[in-house]
């Protein structure tokens, strides 16, 4: 008999989304074991969407410590060889528990030099997690995974040129919608083999907001396993719903915040990002990626001249900000 998928579900605040998170798991048919962290909820709504009793562990931080602490909490007490990371604004749609089993399965199933060959593996590769292909509730695609950050993609998303010219240019979805092998996919519903996380360890505890699926499919990648996008697998993300108070995050949503645009907040991106530089990338490559973020947000704010006093405007100028006092 097949072991649950265990799915744990980071939770900071924003009841009524957690509350959709939740009754959407009920769409699935498969046994699963769903596990929730609470980190450090001061919204009333948690507490009753505890006891409504949808999930099979309930962990509570008495403190917010953040997303990796949340999932590493989680990831100790589960017991399923599928261990599915979900953020606590998103929705799972009917039938991806079938697609995430059948394609774990059919890799570890496999047994010659080529294990996963036929889901576009590399030789001497192992599959160490799936990730779904993200909408926004609206339907439109989110970006769902891809190459690991060059200096000139960490200019394009400072200045904000790179933002969908690819979908305007050739009217293609965003990268990873697709499906396919990609080198890293967003932790928003990020599937993780046991035996990979058994090889990999826990998330990294340092990352503020963002960056640790970027860091743990960078640390997949050393240890020979190969994540992918599966292209029948869709999950419904509400982009920034999960953004809570604590190490600096806001308790609303991110674009009401100084640092918050578009349902991000720009200073804890680019710091993250600076982190995930230093930690992967030698230290002339890392102080290379300060330089393209410093310079793209300065093109970036030349753009908004007019509009200084947009939430666009000042969550540049905060993240901007942010490196230099870092380094101050």
């Amino acid at each position: 008999m097949a072991t649950p998928i265990s799915v744990i579900v980071p939770l900071h605040n924003r009841a009524d989304l957690a509350a959709q998170c939740l009754a959407a798991l009920a769409r699935w048919t498969t046994a699963l074991e769903i596990i929730v962290v609470d980190d450090g909820s001061t919204d009333p709504g948690v507490d009753l969407l505890q006891r409504a009793g949808l999930a099979h562990h309930w962990l509570r931080n008495p403190v917010a410590r953040g997303f990796s602490a949340a999932v590493n909490r989680g990831l100790a007490l589960a017991t399923g060889e599928t261990l599915l990371l979900l953020n606590s604004d998103a929705e799972v749609t009917a039938g991806g528990d079938l697609v995430l089993r059948q394609a774990l399965a059919r890799a570890a199933a496999s047994s010659d030099l080529r294990p996963g060959a036929d889901l576009g593996i590399p030789p001497g590769a192992h599959l160490g997690a799936v990730a779904a292909r993200l909408v926004f509730p609206d339907g439109r695609p989110q970006w769902s995974g891809g190459s690991f950050p060059s200096l000139l993609w960490l200019f394009a998303l400072a200045s904000g040129l790179g933002r969908d010219s690819r979908s305007r240019v050739r009217k293609a979805p965003p990268s990873g919608f697709a499906g396919g092998a990609v080198d890293w996919a967003p932790g928003a519903a990020l599937a993780i083999a046991r035996s990979a996380w058994s090889a990999v360890g826990p998330f990294d505890e340092s990352y503020r907001h963002y960056a640790q699926d970027l860091d743990y499919c960078q640390r997949l990648a050393a240890a020979g396993f190969t994540v992918r996008v599966l292209a029948d697998w869709t999950v419904v993300h509400h982009l920034g719903g999960s953004l809570g108070p604590s190490s600096g995050r806001p308790s609303g949503p991110a674009s009401a915040e100084v640092g918050g645009h578009d349902g991000q907040r720009l200073d804890l991106l680019w710091l993250d990002l600076l982190l995930w530089a230093r930690r992967h990338r030698s230290a002339a490559w890392a102080r290379q990626a300060r330089r393209r973020l410093l310079l793209g947000g300065r093109v970036r704010q030349l753009m908004l001249a007019l509009r200084r006093g947009s939430s666009e405007a000042l969550a540049v100028a905060a993240a901007i900000a942010a490196i230099r006092a870092r380094d101050a």
